[in-house]
């Protein structure tokens, strides 16, 4: 049985925002532990609070994923190959550099998740749907609070 494209469209979407949640769960994890700034206590808190919410993130898409009957990427080497967003590879970013990577990335995955829906609404997988309109909600209300961070 071939599936139709719509729904190889959806399964795919489920790929790519499980790859792009995991890199940038890891640019977070990796600006947790290395911002030094003068106000480290706040930002070190904010990073991590970040992670922790991609982190379960990361599980509900995998989830997802398992739902509709499709292995689940899991190793850095399918990320990658999946991911639309780049690697955080700098040994070390100043605060400021740190918070317009993770709000590019939320702008990003916004973008994308609209154009996911759309496939899902196409497929007609209300499920999935409904799905990437919570997730896009979810990194809406992130990207607002990360931008509140660069406002001077």
């Amino acid at each position: 049985m071939r599936i139709s494209n719509s729904v190889e469209n959806v399964r795919e979407d489920l790929r790519v925002l499980l790859a792009n949640t995991y890199v940038i769960y890891l640019k977070a994890q990796k600006f947790h532990w290395n911002v030094e700034d003068r106000q480290f206590f706040s930002f070190h808190s904010f990073f991590e609070k970040i992670y922790e919410s991609l982190a379960e993130a990361v599980d509900s898409i995998a989830e997802r994923i398992r739902t509709l009957g499709y292995p689940a990427p899991g190793s850095f080497k399918e990320f990658l190959e999946l991911t639309t967003l780049s690697e955080a590879i700098q040994p070390s970013y100043k605060t400021d550099e740190m918070l317009e990577i993770l709000a590019r990335d939320y702008a990003t995955l916004c973008d994308f998740l609209k154009q996911a829906i759309r496939h899902a609404g196409e497929a007609g997988d209300v499920g999935t749907e409904d799905f990437f309109t919570e997730r896009l909600r979810e990194h809406e209300k992130d990207l607002w609070m990360i931008r509140s961070h660069l406002q001077k």
